[in-house]
């Protein structure tokens, strides 16, 4: 018969209530996360986090498709066709 070993806490499971917290209230950023963890005493990396929050479910964020990527970095949406040779000559024709 063969035993698994049990799983050790990772040092981040201490932490992963203060995550939930900042997740729920809006922030979403890794790297501040982890600044805010290591003012807790937190020792781990950053990547840690990053994979924390990538990998677990419950840290997903719910996007919405109206809104695209530019729009979510604060960037207006630019009126460039995809295919520039596609365009109807009434574009770029000034006479």
């Amino acid at each position: 018969m063969v035993r698994r070993a049990s799983r050790r806490p990772a040092t981040l499971d201490l932490y992963l209530d203060h995550l939930r917290q900042r997740w729920d209230e809006g922030e979403h950023n890794a790297k501040i996360l982890h600044q805010e963890l290591l003012t807790k005493g937190y020792l781990g990396h950053y990547q840690r986090v990053k994979i924390a929050l990538v990998s677990c479910p419950e840290f997903r964020r719910v996007r919405d498709p109206a809104v695209s990527a530019a729009q979510r970095r604060g960037r207006p949406r630019l009126a460039v066709p995809a295919r520039p040779w596609a365009v109807p000559e009434s574009w770029w024709r000034t006479a």
